[in-house]
């Protein structure tokens, strides 16, 4: 399934009831804010960012080394959270917002003038 966005509010109804598998973010040792996202949804990795409060959301390669700076490192979001992988609730973009829930919990990726603060509610 090919899913493309480039909204500032949209949501992701196909995605409902699929399998969030990871989610990952890219940033450096000095910061806990990213910059770009993958996620894995039922075998799918997209890549999303968020930039001046519009989600980019596209279907990527299985490989994001290549996206990786000097310096910079992937973070598995959901075991920082203590979440496991888990279902799909619903993904909507809203208010320089991009909310995740999922049926174990809900991560909320807030814009941050260029960067991005993840929390989880």
């Amino acid at each position: 399934m090919t899913i493309t966005r480039q909204h500032n509010e949209t949501e992701f109804p196909e995605l409902a009831g699929k399998y969030c598998e990871r989610i990952l973010g890219v940033g450096t040792d000095i910061t806990d804010e990213f910059s770009i996202f993958f996620i894995v949804i039922s075998g799918i990795m997209y890549k999303f960012f968020i930039d001046e409060g519009v989600l980019f959301w596209d279907k990527c390669l299985q490989d994001p080394e290549e996206d990786l700076d000097e310096g910079e490192r992937y973070v598995d979001i959901l075991p920082s959270f203590r979440l496991n992988s888990a279902n799909v609730v619903k993904i909507e973009m809203k208010n320089k917002k991009l909310l995740v829930q999922l049926d174990k919990g809900t991560i909320l990726f807030e814009d941050n003038d260029g960067s991005t603060i993840v929390k989880c509610l």
